[in-house]
């Protein structure tokens, strides 16, 4: 029986490497990229998730505690997501008695516009010959599968089949004559995900893909090849900033896409526009061929001070000086663009209302409420109601502000801010250049980072350095070299890699695990010492919220703060500020105390400004409070409206 797998494998296997069909493995789905098929239907018994549900009932429910209604909101948010998101590939079943348009909006408001368009353009793209081939394909490995006496479970069980997109005779076209190129034309006719493809191939001429144009019967056809949430060929040569192919295929006949919720072509025309590259004049050519063929587009502004739009995963945005520039260069209005309008639903359309309810059925088993529709609504009342308490500044608006009045001091800047939050002393100076390690991306060095996977360090040090490399390039590849081990850090310290060195503020949450800081204890770096910014290792432990790390630190004694630092740096936020801030942190009651109790082992003085977000706290989160004072009366809030004036966000 394995043998015979083998063969099957192995066929397949032959099918792809010779250009004719690639397999791949569905696996588990991010919900920011391609949802996973919904496994059972929605007419199937409601199933209890499988992580811990919340042990309570509707009458046990305190509606007018912050921390309890936030609790709920979030569980809530959470669990009806997660049944959307399972089940919406199988509302295909309801175009039977609703409309595409109808489906993709119900899609749109109960998840976002991500899975509307990825459900409407697997509709769409349906009937294409590239979707249908790769049906069947798949149909027919299944059944070959099923034949060999092997379950469609595990591993077989989201195996796809799909046809390579171009196909392998038209991957090197660029390297071949004219006339060459009508032969395999002729003897491998193109299709129209062909010419789809070969529009993002650089090397492909214009006039090569107007060539394999003329040899496809139907250009109106639908594209299955999934670069672009479009099905318009037309569509792709815009993106691709085509213009020659544009006016091809108008000659030919094809119009401009226009679908109700998707990007239209003078929609994909002015996103690329908007990008500001090398094809800019084709890309102007080709909205002013969209102009002439009445395409429009939606807007959210459409005037003098700003030319904007949105479509699904999609936007253009043109500023005055640009709406200006590209009149002048290329006597393009963009103020003349027809508008059209948006899709819309109304919030009583029936297939709408029966999908919410069969949501609020599932919600109210998983998170064991009986009346979601009642207790949700005043917790929502309780979060308002608490929130209106508390509306601080903007803080950007704030530190903009301070540094146009005081432009030629920055210490008196930082005074101002300083008065008003430490958090946005911090936010300002890390804009600064002195206060940052500068670090530039280098691409294609996989190969030379390989060398790190087998302990190679100075083999990978050779290597790069023999390389172009300004001192960004090192600070990035020193960065990067070292999250493969912190052992290697004597090694790249000791290399002409070393330029700057390295800053508690560029560690990201890997480095902040026990085996990355025992390995940078064990080399020569010092853990003890500050970064730029004036900031200790426990500092950025506490932004990153990790309570072992924390707990490490402090029992090992690692310093709360460093006195010797630049004064102007002293005004910003120590380590128990960050603890004591709901806002912008990701607070998480359950750990603040433990936290604060960590943390006042340093004894440390005590400002306005803890005090400050106590009173937050007390607000939101009276129980913790109530914890924390209990244990330090140095905390308890005398002036109950004393709360941050504004908090900036720390990174």
């Amino acid at each position: 029986m394995k043998f015979r797998l083998w063969i099957v494998l192995v066929v397949i296997l032959f099918v792809a490497l010779t250009g004719g069909l690639y397999f791949n493995q569905q696996l588990a789905d991010p919900i920011a990229s391609t949802p996973s098929p919904a496994s059972k239907t929605l007419d199937n018994q409601i199933q209890t998730p499988s992580e811990p549900v919340q042990e309570t009932d509707a009458t046990a429910i305190a509606v007018t505690n912050f921390a309890v209604c936030k609790t709920l909101l979030q569980n809530n948010d959470k669990h009806s997501g997660n049944w959307a998101r399972d089940h919406y590939l199988s509302w295909d079943k309801y175009l039977n008695d609703y409309s595409l348009d109808d489906v993709t909006m119900v899609i749109d408001k109960l998840l976002n516009s991500n899975f509307a368009v990825m459900f409407r353009v697997e509709q769409l793209r349906k009937d294409s010959t590239l979707a249908q081939f790769n049906q069947k394909a798949t149909k027919d490995v299944k059944q070959e599968l099923i034949k060999q006496g092997h379950e469609l479970s595990g591993f077989f069980a989201g195996i796809k089949m799909s046809k390579k997109v171009p196909a392998p005779e038209f991957e090197n076209l660029s390297s071949l004559s004219a006339t060459e190129q009508q032969s395999v034309f002729i003897t491998t006719p193109p299709s129209i995900d062909d010419a789809a493809a070969l529009m993002f191939d650089e090397h492909v001429s214009n006039q090569t893909i107007i060539s394999l144009l003329a040899h496809i019967d139907n250009l109106n056809a639908s594209v299955g090849f999934d670069k672009l949430d479009t099905i318009s060929v037309l569509d792709y040569a815009i993106d691709a900033s085509r213009s020659e192919v544009v006016s091809y295929l108008f000659k030919r006949g094809v119009e401009p896409s226009k679908d109700a919720y998707m990007g239209s072509s003078m929609e994909w025309a002015l996103s690329r526009l908007m990008v500001g590259d090398a094809n800019k004049p084709d890309a102007a050519a080709i909205v002013q061929q969209l102009q002439g063929k009445q395409a429009n587009a939606r807007f959210n502004q459409q005037d003098s001070s700003l030319v904007e739009g949105f479509f699904p995963r999609q936007f253009y945005r043109f500023e005055p000086a640009e709406i200006a520039l590209i009149q002048q260069q290329y006597g393009l209005d963009l103020l003349q663009i027809g508008a059209r309008d948006e899709l819309s639903i109304s919030d009583e359309h029936p297939l709408l209302l029966e999908l919410l309810a069969q949501q609020q059925a599932y919600t109210e088993k998983a998170l064991k409420v009986s009346d979601l529709a009642k207790v949700l609504p005043q917790c929502r009342n309780t979060i308002d109601k608490v929130n209106a308490k508390w509306q601080p500044k903007d803080a950007y608006l704030l530190i903009g502000q301070a540094d146009k009045t005081y432009t030629d001091n920055p210490d008196k800047t930082i005074e101002q801010l300083a008065k008003v939050d430490p958090s946005l002393v911090d936010c300002m100076l890390k804009r600064v250049g002195d206060y940052q390690r500068r670090q530039q991306f280098i691409s294609n060095l996989d190969p030379i980072f390989r060398l790190l996977s087998e302990g190679k360090v100075i083999d990978f040090i050779d290597s790069i350095l023999a390389k172009p490399l300004n001192d960004a390039n090192k600070n990035w590849v020193f960065s990067q070299a070292l999250e493969f081990d912190s052992h290697f850090y004597d090694d790249l310290f000791n290399s002409e890699l070393f330029v700057d060195p390295i800053q508690y503020f560029d560690f990201n949450d890997r480095m902040f695990s026990a085996d990355f800081l025992t390995g940078l204890e064990e080399s020569s770096y010092d853990l003890h010492g500050h970064d730029y910014r004036g900031k200790t290792l426990l500092f950025y432990a506490v932004v990153k919220g990790n309570v072992d790390i924390i707990k490490r630190l402090v029992d090992d004694k690692f310093p709360f703060i460093i006195n010797d630092t630049d004064p102007q740096l002293s005004k910003g936020l120590d380590p128990l500020h960050v603890a004591l801030s709901i806002e912008p942190w990701q607070f998480k009651p359950e750990d603040a105390v433990e936290k604060v109790d960590l943390l006042m082992r340093y004894q440390p003085k005590i400002d306005e400004f803890h005090l400050r977000r106590m009173g937050l706290i007390k607000v939101k989160y009276p129980d913790v409070y109530q914890q924390i004072i209990s244990a330090y009366p140095q905390l308890k809030v005398v002036d109950d409206n004393a709360l941050p004036l504004s908090i900036c966000g720390y990174s």
